[in-house]
Order: structure tokens, then sequence, then C-alpha cells
């Protein structure tokens, strides 16, 4: 275990680093540290000495590589040590079975090995706050869930079951949204961040921030990328013009 804190704002997210590679492990870190809103208190060289510990910390975000096999099994007990620590996993290969297979385990963000840094640090912070930022992630999950509510049948997956469920009858009965709403939602659906939904749109970011806000209350959802599986899901007389 190395102690890698750098920032001291105590509004920085604190972050732990998982690589098994000294000299990646060491490039993630100082990436990550120059950004004023992330601080690197940790960092270990592989995940039994990162969960043997994680409970004595105040970990909002976990960056786990996972290049190995095992992997997996580590996302689960990350997440059983500590419910509230979003998993970011590093080296994930852009193919649809494995991304979606790190989302069952509890996956909150997806690093791929040949991001920049700049984009690393947008993921990691995306993952904070319940999004994603990687727009081709965004599509397979979208794809993925959308099948799941298109179905209508009870699902083999228990973990994206729990956290993405269909709408009842009642949301769709009450649900409303604005065309300006409609407009943003659909943004979600092709994978833009706020940020880019605000350029899209030339509106302010508060104003997409209270938009998104808006969406997850009427659709009762918790997460952006839920919003948009749930809204394709509805009738559109959930549209209020």
């Amino acid at each position: 275990m190395k102690n890698t804190n750098k920032n001291s704002s105590t509004d920085a997210a604190n972050i732990v680093v998982v690589n098994g590679i000294k000299s990646v492990r060491e490039y993630i870190v100082q990436a990550l540290s120059d950004s004023p809103n992330l601080t690197v208190s940790h960092s270990f060289s592989n995940p039994f000495e990162a969960v043997s510990v994680l409970g004595e910390l105040q970990v909002d975000a976990v960056l786990l590589d996972v290049t190995n096999s095992n992997d997996k099994e580590w996302i689960s007990q990350i997440r059983s040590v500590s419910s509230s620590t979003a998993v970011i996993v590093w080296g994930v290969p852009l193919i649809e079975d494995e991304v979606i297979s790190y989302a069952k385990c509890g996956a909150s963000g997806y690093v791929t090995s040949e991001d920049a840094a700049s984009q690393m640090i947008e993921t990691v912070s995306a993952a904070l706050h319940g999004e994603l930022s990687n727009p081709r992630i965004a599509a397979l999950l979208n794809k993925h869930i959308y099948e799941i509510f298109k179905s209508g049948s009870a699902s083999p997956e228990p973990e994206i079951r729990r956290r993405l469920k269909p709408a009842t009858e009642s949301i769709r009965n009450s649900a409303k949204l604005t065309s300006r709403e409609v407009d943003v939602v659909k943004l979600i659906d092709k994978g833009f961040s706020n940020k880019e939904i605000a350029r899209e749109l030339y509106v302010e970011l508060s104003t997409v921030k209270n938009h998104v806000h808006s969406i997850l209350r009427k659709l009762r959802v918790s997460r952006r990328i839920m919003a948009a599986a749930e809204y394709r899901s509805l009738d559109k007389n959930v549209v209020e013009i």
C-alpha cells in the first residue's frame, strides 16, 4: 500500500488506484492527482491489499485494473466492503459482452487502456455523479437495458435488473416530460454528457442539470442511463407539449 495523497482540498473526491504494473499505476496516480477535484489517497499493486483496508478508508471511488482473469470477483468484493464506493474498471475492452458483464458486477465507469489522461479524469468524475462519459459504453448499455425493458420478461441478470427497474403503470400515467426534457433525454440516450448537451442545445450547463433532475424525478429513476432506457420503453403520451 502506498499513500499518495497530494491534493489537500476537503471537497476533492477520494480515489484509490489498483494496478499491478508499477509504471502504469504511477501514471494513473499522477494523472488523477492533476485534477483539483480528485485526491488519490492510496494506490495498491493488487486488489487483495485494497479490499483488506477499504473498510477503514473513506473512499469515493476505486479505479481497478481489470486486465486479470479474476477481476470481476474483486468488483463484487469491493462493493460488499463499501457499497457506496464507485468501482471504475480500467483496461476494459470495448466488447458488448464484456461491458455488460462488468455492469452486472456493479461497475460504475469504464476506462480503456487507450484513453488519454483527460478522458480518464472525465470518466472518474462522471462515475462519481452516476454518469457515463464514454458514448460508446453508454450506447452498449442503453441497448442492453432497452432490450430488457422491451422484452417485459423476468431477467436472468439480477444485478442489472435491481438497478434498472422497468416502468410501472403509475409512472406511465403520471410522468409528463416537456418538449425540452425530451430533447435532453434523447441526447442522453446518444451518450452525450451534460456539457455536450448544453453545447448542443445552446443553453447553460446549470439549465441542463435542472432538466436532468426533473427527468429523473418524473421517470422515478436514479441515473441518466436509466432515464434514457425508461423513456424509450414508455408510450409517447409521456410527452407534454
